[in-house]
Order: structure tokens, then C-alpha cells, then sequence
């Protein structure tokens, strides 16, 4: 298509050049035609452009009586359209260059991605076999890498805790948070007496780690197998969901 348009512009510099205005030359327009040849075509075909531009000004610009005159008039033209074509042909091949570094660079980060969402995916822990309880969990992440975060805490043959947050954000900044927050669940469930004092536990640490913009959502559950009872805490989470049969 651009040499669709390098073909219209050059056959309209000449003919404006040869009846709009005959008495003046208008060869220097060649210039824009031989530029945007030299963007999208090899150097060679771009110098046989200039050639062919300069043998159009000679034609259709204005007569020089002179032949030493009208033969430098034409190598100048000439020159100065290798010149044209030459820079912007450096200027292409950069351009092209740096966008396969582009591409190579962003195939890259998204393979590191891919690796990164693969690793996380298999981080998140299979649910426990609790007699008399079934427990089941799947998640789906907006992009390759998220905040989400679910787990589970088998704190003894009765009790089962279970955890969904997710940290503000989404992409590499919220995963890197989501491991600090499921090691330091890990480490204080057990210690600590119910839903509410982990979440407030947890909130402390957080404070520590991480800046006033960040925050985490939680809902933290505790279920008594024996007394068939759901003790929770809910820390600006989306409000869980009981459906009875």
C-alpha cells in the first residue's frame, strides 16, 4: 500500500512539475516519495528510485540551455536524493531492530509469566480429607499472575480452618504478597484462638511489610467437625455465600 502512494506522488510532482508549473522547478518533492521508500524497500530499489526521480526533474523541470549546467544540476539531485534515502534506510533497519528487541524482550516476560502463574498454581494447597466433610476449592486469577489466595489448616482432627483474601492489585506486585501472607497464616493459625485474632494478628504484620496504599481482603472460617459449627471473621472481603440444599 505505501508503494501504492510512492508511485501517486511521484507521477504528481511530475505532472505538476511539467504543466502546473512549468517555469519552476518542483524536483525537491521527489524527496518525500524516495523517503517513504526507503522505509519499507531495500536500498537498491530505493536508489533506482532516485535515479528515476532525477531523470523526471530533468525532463519536466524547467529547460537548461547549458549541457556542463544541466549535468551537475542533475548529479546534485542526484546526491542529495541518495543522501534521502540512504539515512532513512539506517533509520528503518533501527527502528526494525529495536522492535525485535521489543518482541523478543516481551516474549521473554511473558514466558517469565507463564512460569511464574504455572509455580503459583501449584503452590496453592489441595484440600484435606476431613471425615464427614467435603471440601473442594478452584481459582481463577484475572490475569496470569494475581493476589488470589486460598487455603486450608488442618489445626486438628476436629477443627479445619479455611482461608480466601486477596491482595489489592493484580499482576506481579499482588503475587509477590500473596506468599509472605500465606507463610505468616501458616505460622500463627495454629497459635493463635479463633478468626478474629488471626486477621487482627495478621493485620499488625502486614502493617510492617507493606505501605499504606497496600491492603488485603480476608475471610477466615473455622469449622468444628463435632459441633458441625462455622466460626468466622470477615476483613472487608466479599460477604461469603451459604446455600442450603
Amino acid at each position: 500500500m505505501l508503494n501504492v502512494v510512492v508511485a501517486l506522488a511521484i507521477a504528481a510532482v511530475a505532472y505538476t512539475d511539467w504543466v502546473v508549473a512549468a517555469n519552476v522547478s518542483l524536483g525537491y518533492l521527489y524527496v518525500l516519495p524516495i523517503a517513504l521508500s526507503a522505509l519499507v524497500n531495500p536500498l537498491p530499489l530505493t536508489i533506482a528510485l532516485a535515479v528515476v526521480c532525477t531523470v523526471l526533474q530533468d525532463l519536466f523541470g524547467p529547460p537548461i540551455a547549458s549541457l556542463p549546467l544541466r549535468v551537475a544540476h542533475a548529479a546534485i539531485a542526484l546526491a542529495g536524493f541518495l543522501v534521502v534515502g540512504f539515512l532513512v534506510t539506517l533509520i528503518a533497519k533501527q527502528r526494525a531492530r529495536l522492535a525485535a528487541e521489543v518482541r523478543r524482550q516481551r516474549d521473554e516476560y511473558e514466558h517469565d509469566l507463564i512460569l511464574a502463574s504455572q509455580v503459583q498454581q501449584r503452590v496453592l494447597p489441595k484440600p484435606p480429607t476431613v471425615p464427614g466433610l467435603e471440601l473442594a476449592a478452584a481459582m481463577q486469577t484475572a490475569r496470569l499472575l494475581g493476589g488470589d489466595y486460598y487455603d486450608f489448616f488442618q489445626i486438628s482432627d476436629d477443627v479445619v480452618d479455611v482461608v480466601i483474601a486477596d491482595v489489592s492489585g493484580k499482576g506481579a506486585t499482588a503475587s509477590l504478597l500473596m506468599p509472605s501472607l500465606a507463610m505468616a497464616l501458616r505460622l500463627r493459625a495454629r497459635e493463635l484462638s479463633g478468626p478474629a485474632a488471626i486477621i487482627k494478628d495478621l493485620d499488625e504484620v502486614l502493617r510492617q511489610i507493606t505501605n499504606s496504599a497496600t491492603f488485603v481482603t480476608m475471610f477466615y472460617a473455622r469449622f468444628h467437625q463435632t459441633s458441625r459449627t462455622l466460626q468466622y471473621a470477615n476483613g472487608g472481603h466479599n460477604p461469603p455465600l451459604l446455600v442450603r440444599p
